[in-house]
Order: C-alpha cells, then sequence, then structure tokens
C-alpha cells in the first residue's frame, strides 16, 4: 500500500513576478489550515509597492513593502516604514504587540517603523544585523 504524503499548500505569488516572495496560507494567518473563503483573512494591499494581510481573529497582520511607504487603514491605523522589508505585528495575550522586521536589502543597517494605533503613536528604529546574519529579522516587544 502507497503511504500518501501530506498534500503541500500551493503558494500565492505575488502581484510582480520580479520578487521572490510566496505567501502560504498558512504561513500568513498562523493556523494549520483555513480556507482563504472563510473570511479570517483580510486583504489590507496587493499593490506593486505593498502586499499586506490582516488576520481577523488574532491580529496578525504580516506585510511586504517592496519600498518605503505606508499601509493606512479606515479604522484608522497605520504603518510606516522607511526601507523595503518584511514586516510581522503580532499581538500576544498578555496585551503587548511583537513587532519582527526583515530587510529585503540585506545590506540595510537600521529600518524605522512608524507605528499608530489605540493611543500608539510612535516610531521605533531597528538595528538589523549585519556580517553573517544580514537580512535576518529582529524583534522588539512594543
Amino acid at each position: 500500500m502507497k503511504t500518501q504524503r501530506p498534500r503541500t499548500p500551493r503558494p500565492t505569488l505575488p502581484l510582480r513576478t520580479g520578487h521572490n516572495w510566496f505567501f502560504f496560507e498558512s504561513e500568513i494567518i498562523g493556523l494549520n489550515s483555513v480556507p482563504a473563503d472563510t473570511g479570517l483573512i483580510e486583504i489590507l494591499e496587493n499593490s506593486p509597492r505593498l502586499q499586506a494581510v490582516r488576520h481577523r481573529e488574532t491580529g496578525v497582520i504580516q506585510a511586504i513593502f517592496h519600498q518605503s511607504g505606508t499601509l493606512r487603514h479606515a479604522e484608522g491605523w497605520s504603518i510606516r516604514t522607511d526601507r523595503p522589508c518584511a514586516l510581522l505585528l503580532r499581538p500576544d495575550e498578555k496585551g503587548r504587540c511583537h513587532l519582527t522586521v526583515a530587510p529585503l536589502i540585506p545590506s540595510t543597517r537600521r529600518i524605522r517603523i512608524h507605528l499608530q494605533f489605540l493611543g500608539h503613536d510612535k516610531t521605533h528604529s531597528l538595528t538589523l544585523p549585519t556580517g553573517v546574519k544580514a537580512g535576518c529579522s529582529v524583534t522588539q516587544i512594543l
């Protein structure tokens, strides 16, 4: 009897094919498998400059800024970055938020992220790893 391998999620290609970013639904929302049509995933923006999604239940936001810019939401919050980066904003059970950033250009040494939401209006300056760890992500708890 043949053993079936688990089905690998099919990647969703970014809008511009010149980028090597692939989003797998289960990685975006932080769950093992939730069909995209359940309404749990909100596409915040899908443009050549920015791709962003939010999980409606967990509040997790993931964004790829292909260039510096601002993500604004109708609810009044915004995220602004001064450099191209991959960004993850994840609330935790203690009411804090974890901001994780990785540069799209490995030689980037510092990224400034301005967050404006729920009374929080602050610019966070993150120093990025260099050398063999250049391009790796850093996390700051807000």
